[in-house]
């Protein structure tokens, strides 16, 4: 199991399309006549959350790259790569762990419609 920054994975993924996805759905329902304030307000709370965590993520990425990159460093790499060739710059960690946060949501967002629409077909004969 890797460990990684909290929200990053596809629970926070999730959560940010969700909370995003929210006020669409409430203006939809506005236009419907449905809509109250309550949910507006909660709409806004979760969004108050959502920011909160994108500003969490941000100082964690910003307090790790200034205590990893800026202290000196020795590592395997140098040993069995001196001229640095293999080195990878540290966003590219970053990048390929939110794809593949996201490549993981969306499979298990195709697995559950696809399953939702197997029980639908067998419910149906």
């Amino acid at each position: 199991m890797v460990n990684g920054l909290p929200g990053a994975g596809i629970g926070g993924f999730f959560y940010l399309i969700l909370a995003l996805y929210m006020p669409i759905r409430e203006g939809v329902r506005a236009v419907r006549g449905r809509s109250r304030r309550e949910h507006w307000n909660f709409i806004m709370q979760q969004w108050a959350i959502i920011g909160a965590i994108l500003v969490g993520l941000w100082l964690q990425g910003w307090l790790l790259r200034e205590l990893f990159l800026s202290a000196p460093m020795m590592s395997i790499t140098a040993l069995v790569d001196p001229t640095g060739m293999m080195a990878k710059p540290a966003f590219d960690v970053a990048g390929a762990a939110a794809t593949a946060a996201l490549v993981s949501l969306a499979g298990v967002v195709l697995i559950a419609e696809g399953l939702k629409f197997l029980l639908d077909f067998t419910n149906n004969d």
